[in-house]
């Protein structure tokens, strides 16, 4: 997907999908993240903001049961999407 592609060049972490729905995270990390947004963005910034402060972000493979279509919205979340990664834009070219 363009947005797990364009959040993995940001951030410089591979991801396969940044906008899964299963996320582990700890207490600490929560706390430290004032992460905004209120669709997909939200995990976008959260992501982009946890890698700017050192944050470890790993996956773990989880099996995909398909049930429900998506309610990601092509065309307005992958927008939402780009409008957070550019917010973050200078971040990503400093180091």
């Amino acid at each position: 997907m363009l947005s797990t592609a364009a959040t993995c060049a940001v951030t410089r972490i591979r991801l396969s999908d940044s906008q899964s729905g299963y996320r582990a995270l700890r207490g600490e990390v929560v706390a430290a993240i004032d992460a905004r947004g209120d669709r997909y963005e939200y995990e976008t910034d959260f992501i982009v903001r946890a890698s700017q402060r050192g944050y470890r972000i790993a996956e773990v493979a989880v099996p995909t049961i398909y049930g429900p279509p998506s309610h990601f919205r092509e065309i307005a979340d992958s927008w939402r999407v780009a409008r957070v990664l550019w917010s973050h834009r200078a971040a990503a070219f400093r180091s």
